[in-house]
C-alpha cells in the first residue's frame, strides 16, 4: 500500500520521466484508489496538491492534466528537494564524522560506479503506467 505522501511522489516522478507528457490525464483519484488500495479521498489529496503547484490542471472539472513546463518545473523543485533533505543532511553528518567533501565525492563517485556496472539497473528505471 502506498501513502499519500509517497502517492504524490509517484505522480511527480511519472511526470518527470515522461510516463505523463504534457497535456495527457493523470488517473482519476477513483483508479488510483483501486491500483493502490487507498480511498478515493485519500487519492484526491495528492491531486489537489499538484494543482495547487500548477504541475497539473483540471479540465472538466474532474480529470487532471499535465500542465505546460510541468516537467522542468518539478525537475527543479526535485533537485531543490535533493538538497534540503539528502545533501545538507549528508554533509552534516560527514562533518560530525569527520570526513572532508573530498572524500564524500569519492564514496559519490565509487557508488555510482558500482550501480552503473550493476545490470540490475538500466540507465533510467521507469515507473509502470497502471490502468484500471
Amino acid at each position: 500500500m502506498i501513502a499519500r505522501r509517497s502517492l504524490t511522489s509517484w505522480l511527480e516522478t511519472g511526470i518527470i520521466i515522461g510516463n505523463y507528457p504534457e497535456g495527457t490525464a493523470l488517473p482519476s483519484s477513483s483508479e488510483l484508489a483501486v491500483v493502490h488500495d487507498l480511498s478515493p479521498s485519500t487519492t484526491r489529496k495528492p491531486l489537489k496538491l499538484l494543482l495547487s503547484q500548477d504541475f497539473v490542471h483540471a479540465r472538466r472539472g474532474i480529470v487532471a492534466f499535465v500542465s505546460p513546463g510541468a516537467r522542468e518545473r518539478l525537475r527543479r523543485y526535485r533537485r531543490e528537494q535533493l538538497s534540503d533533505h539528502y545533501l545538507q543532511p549528508l554533509l552534516s553528518e560527514a562533518r560530525r564524522i569527520d570526513i572532508d567533501t573530498a572524500t564524500v565525492l569519492a564514496l559519490l563517485t565509487n557508488r555510482e560506479q558500482e550501480h552503473a556496472a550493476d545490470p540490475r539497473h538500466g540507465k533510467q528505471q521507469t515507473l509502470e503506467k497502471r490502468s484500471t
